[in-house]
């Protein structure tokens, strides 16, 4: 990865550039995470959300959007409706003890839904105009700004020091 153009700050590893310098940089910065040991879910997501040469700003909008908002299927993995099922799987729980449980879950789970479609429209609608297209996680965050194809600017801070580190490293070659 060429450095032509990067700055490297105390948070992590800005370009500003053209579009193409940006996809190419956004495309080297998953290698680069990948390799500073960053999770497999983190890298995952971020490869559906950095931005391609053929994205246009409704693909990156999209993107942002989708990656913003809540995710039911997490709170199906890990919240309340897993610790409903261990309430209702234990060996003496009575049927009603079940199918509270039932209900608990579905109703969770429906509230989850409806506010995921809330910070979706919020998010798509009114966040994206007054904000840069952003990919936020634990280990690291990433911002877009597109003025126009000719002037971008891609910032990476990492929450994760050793990880900052290691990414700069590689970007350094």
């Amino acid at each position: 990865m060429t450095t032509t153009g990067i700055e490297f700050t105390h948070s992590g590893v800005h370009l500003k550039g053209d579009w193409e310098e940006v996809c190419s940089f956004a495309k080297g910065l998953e290698n680069a995470i990948e390799k500073a040991e960053a999770s497999e879910k983190t890298v995952d997501r971020y490869r559906n959300w950095r931005p391609r040469k053929d994205d246009s700003q409704k693909d990156l909008e999209k993107k942002t959007v989708e990656e913003a908002r809540l995710k039911v299927s997490d709170l199906e993995e890990n919240g309340i409706p897993k610790k409903v099922d261990e309430i209702g799987d234990k060996e003496n729980s009575s049927d009603l003890k079940v199918a509270t449980s039932k209900i608990v879950k579905e109703l969770y789970l429906g509230s989850a839904r409806c506010f995921s479609k809330v910070e979706e429209m919020i998010y798509g609608k009114m966040m994206l105009i007054f904000n840069p297209y952003f990919f936020d996680d634990a280990e690291f965050s990433a911002n877009l700004i597109v003025k126009d194809k000719d002037r971008c600017h891609l910032k990476f801070n990492f929450n994760n020091g050793n990880m900052r580190e290691k990414v700069k490293t590689i970007v350094k070659g």
